[in-house]
């Protein structure tokens, strides 16, 4: 069989599209199966349950891939030790900064950080401000970014160390108003937060 790169026309396309077997044109159309086919599948199925190792609930599972190092565990689990990304994690990555886009996701899922972006909302009558649309797709935007905030507070406490001393500067960013100060934020609709970023 010849190789090389085949060029699909539009005839192609059309003519492959009409012969997918679904619908009308699928052999198996407008049947069912019998009363007899049915009673063998559900006496197949009898008896048949998972173990308890593998038996978790959607709820379980939900709340499990919710966390970040569970879902880390599931992609190196997949790949094994020859996993090209393996040797690419944490702090052998060059562009490692000892931890603090972690630290920035502490702060963006805490209750103030929330309360801040509601309040945001509330304060530009839920509006973009940009063109004006009421309501959408609604974002909080920061007029001093949120990095500069984050490198000055940590400047601010450069004592203390981001992976060590994780908790306390937890404690430390909510009282550090720059990061709750609702004159720094304006609410954008997501189509204009993307021009103005």
């Amino acid at each position: 069989m010849p190789t090389g790169i085949y060029k699909r026309t539009e005839w192609h396309k059309k003519r492959q599209k009409d012969s997918v077997l679904k619908g009308k044109n699928h052999p198996m159309y407008g049947t069912h199966p019998s009363q007899a086919t049915l009673k063998k599948l559900s006496e197949s199925h009898k008896g048949m349950h998972c173990s308890s190792k593998t038996e978790f609930t959607s709820e379980k599972m939900r709340k499990l891939w919710k966390d970040p190092i569970f879902r880390a565990k599931q992609f190196l689990a997949s790949y094994g030790k020859k996993c090209p990304k393996r040797s690419m994690l944490g702090k052998k990555h060059p562009n490692w900064q000892g931890g603090i886009s972690r630290f920035n996701d502490i702060i963006r899922n805490m209750n103030q950080n929330k309360d801040w972006i509601k309040a945001i909302f509330r304060k530009n009558n839920y509006t973009c401000q940009v063109c004006n649309i009421r309501g959408g797709n609604l974002e909080a935007h920061h007029i001093i970014s949120f990095s500069k905030i984050l490198n000055d507070f940590l400047n601010k406490y450069n004592s203390l160390s981001i992976t060590k001393n994780r908790y306390q500067l937890r404690k430390l960013a909510i009282t550090f108003n720059m990061f709750w100060d609702i004159n720094n934020g304006i609410t954008l609709c997501k189509k204009c937060h993307k021009e103005v970023v």
